[in-house]
């Protein structure tokens, strides 16, 4: 006979949910009354014996006032509906939130009086049987509380049982619903059944546990998310008997989650929209240093001020790109341009990057390179970016007037650099600590000159996407510091004839003016990039937006279009296109200008139909080799043509 049953009360709509047995453990009937649940409660209250009705009365008042989640229990006297006395224990857990009652799910079980004595063997089976049976309902009452439900498939027989917490889970009442092998897949979601099976089977046929989550279907129409874990038992000759384990509600989870993945969409636009909208002053910025470089020499102060303005400019690019690095390769969407390269190529374009830091310091650089290649599999500008962030750390935490050191080597099958300083050293415990975000240890955040804390994390980051380490080393606080990088070299390889040399000729063609059209809607960009093209002798077209640059295109027809992609109303995608569509414009070659540098946007222009993707601020060296090589493809087709 059974003697635990399981009441689940929703204190904050006022409803109750009683389990089967109720009547056979309590010894009468659920009050049904349309008051509501106080008056339920009233009922509820008479039933119980006069000499404990205070007990259960403070004990529910406490479990519901407290605001926590812990357990509770009584023991207390009722009357049946004969009329006699019945013993019942009630365990409970409240679910609250911010401190208020929600939920209260109660397990009631009956202990018996001793029957009729017939030894001692006799009262000890009843007293384990009654502690069993109070265990079991403590059991279900956990499972409530955890939103969780029980299930056991026997699959001989093709029966399966579930626990009450799976028709809550479900949204199904027992007194409709049947638990079938059929109709459970009649409460998922049609898209999730199939991998659900599959999922099963694969686990049942390699005898393991298996997890899986799917949406469940409410009869009000609303979906739930459900975790699914289950076992299976087998017989001696290895065949599935039958299938157990527990259902979960996890709806909530899974909204957190998707939340959390929101939360990080927005950070990703946030630091998008941030670099976008400072690149935009550093172009004409950048372009007016390049032209006061090209003005006849005057005053040195105009040289001295146009390279204090060049090296904030670059300083600032780096920071934003380091930031952009960052979200690349934590979200696993950074990709590596690689090829067979020598790393002295990487070494040579770092020291370009690095170097103004250093002597603007004081440093005295010293650079060991061994003239045989060392030839590795890697991305240029990534290997350049990782020794680079490493010499300006080393600058940073070096005082002025130090020495900073650069060798790279063979060492067996790999190639080593190492970047060594004299300066503000590391103590050995925090060493582990250099390399995470953020990672300025102590006071040497004010001792450093500035920086977001990302570049050893970062440079360790693109060293091991090349299957090589960094480490570092010191000797502690003022003994300097070693960092050292270790990238797999390439096998030996045949080497590869010498291009053949482009003639005079077409060299000179390569500085051929060229008709070029420029449109953004910041006038400084526009007009600063259009006077550093004429100074190269180009014929420069400007336009502020996109409708005007398309009016000038269908007129001159230029054969370079430097497009900004966010002008407002027709933007640079817009007009891309249109030009694309022209006939003349077919071999044009489009080049974006943007704040925007995130993959997603590289990949748009590519579709849109740009040639060419430069982000602001625009490096001229950059755009000057764009358009040497459109002038080389179209020397190039002239000779052709005269041959």
């Amino acid at each position: 006979m059974q003697r635990v049953a399981i009441v689940t009360v929703d204190l904050e709509h006022g409803h109750a949910e009683v389990g089967r047995g109720f009547d056979i453990v309590a010894g009468f009937d659920w009050p049904r009354h349309a008051g509501g649940l106080g008056v339920v409660a009233s009922i509820l209250l008479q039933r119980i014996a006069a000499h404990d009705r205070t007990l259960v009365e403070e004990a529910l008042r406490a479990a519901l006032s407290g605001g926590d989640e812990t357990p509770g229990a009584v023991s207390f006297d009722t009357i049946d509906r004969d009329g006699a006395t019945r013993r019942l224990e009630c365990s409970w857990t409240v679910e609250c939130r911010h401190g208020r009652p929600l939920r209260l799910a109660v397990a009631c079980a009956h202990l018996p009086k001793h029957m009729p004595s017939e030894g001692a063997e006799v009262d000890r089976y009843e007293a384990l049987t009654s502690r069993l049976r109070l265990e079991h309902a403590r059991l279900e009452l956990a499972l409530a509380a955890g939103r969780m439900g029980a299930f056991d498939l026997d699959i001989g027989n093709d029966v399966l049982w579930w626990s009450p917490g799976m028709y809550e889970i479900f949204g199904v009442s027992p007194d409709v619903f049947v638990p079938t092998r059929e109709g459970v897949l009649t409460l998922m979601h049609p898209d999730d059944r199939s991998g659900f099976l599959a999922a099963r089977r694969r686990a049942m046929a390699e005898r393991r546990g298996y997890e899986h989550e799917f949406r469940a279907l409410l009869p009000d129409g609303r979906v739930r998310w459900v975790a699914h874990f289950g076992r299976t038992q087998c017989d001696d000759e290895g065949r599935p008997m039958r299938t157990y384990g527990i259902t979960m509600d996890v709806t909530q989870r899974r909204a957190q989650q998707e939340a959390l993945r929101e939360a990080d969409r927005q950070k990703d636009r946030f630091i998008a929209t941030l670099a976008h909208e400072l690149r935009n002053p550093l172009a004409p910025i950048r372009n007016s240093v390049e032209l006061l470089r090209r003005l006849p020499a005057g005053e040195a102060m105009v040289n001295w001020h146009s390279d204090v303005i060049d090296r904030q400019v670059t300083h600032m690019s780096h920071l934003l790109d380091d930031l952009l690095d960052v979200s690349r390769i934590t979200r696993g969407t950074i990709q590596l341009r690689r090829s067979p390269m020598s790393l002295s190529t990487a070494v040579e374009r770092a020291l370009e990057v690095a170097m103004p830091v250093m002597l603007s310091l004081g440093h005295r650089v010293e650079v060991d390179v061994p003239e045989e290649p060392l030839e590795v599999h890697g991305d240029a500008t990534r290997l350049a970016q990782i020794v680079s962030n490493l010499l300006i750390n080393a600058a940073k935490y070096t005082p002025p007037g130090g020495r900073i050191e650069l060798h790279a080597r063979r060492e067996g099958r790999e190639a080593a650099i190492r970047v060594v300083d004299n300066g503000a050293g590391v103590d050995p415990d925090d060493l582990p600590r250099l390399f995470e975000m953020f990672g300025q240890l102590g006071t040497d955040v004010e001792r450093s000159q500035s920086g977001l804390g990302i570049g050893l994390w970062l440079a360790r980051a693109l060293t091991h996407l090349h299957g090589g380490t960094l480490d570092a080393h010191s000797e502690g606080r003022g003994r300097g510091s070693e960092f050292s990088v270790r990238i797999p070299l390439l096998a030996a390889r045949t080497a590869a004839p010498p291009a053949a040399d482009h003639s005079e000729a077409r060299r000179r063609a390569a500085s051929a003016p060229l008709s070029v059209l420029i449109a953004d809607d910041k006038v400084d960009i526009a007009d600063s990039l259009a006077e550093l093209l004429r100074l190269d002798g180009h014929v420069v077209h400007v336009a502020y937006n996109g409708d005007a640059a398309m009016e000038i295109a269908r007129r001159v027809r230029p054969l370079v279009a430097v497009l900004d992609l966010g002008m407002p109303g027709r933007d640079g995608y817009d007009v891309c296109r249109a030009l694309r569509g022209e006939t003349w414009g077919a071999g044009m070659t489009l080049i974006a200008q943007t704040g925007w540098g995130m993959a997603e946007h590289r990949n748009r222009a590519r579709e849109a139909g740009f040639d060419h993707h430069l982000v602001k601020p625009v490096d001229p060296a950059d755009l000057a080799a764009i358009l040497e090589s459109v002038a080389r493809v179209r020397a190039g087709t002239r000779d052709d043509a005269d041959r």
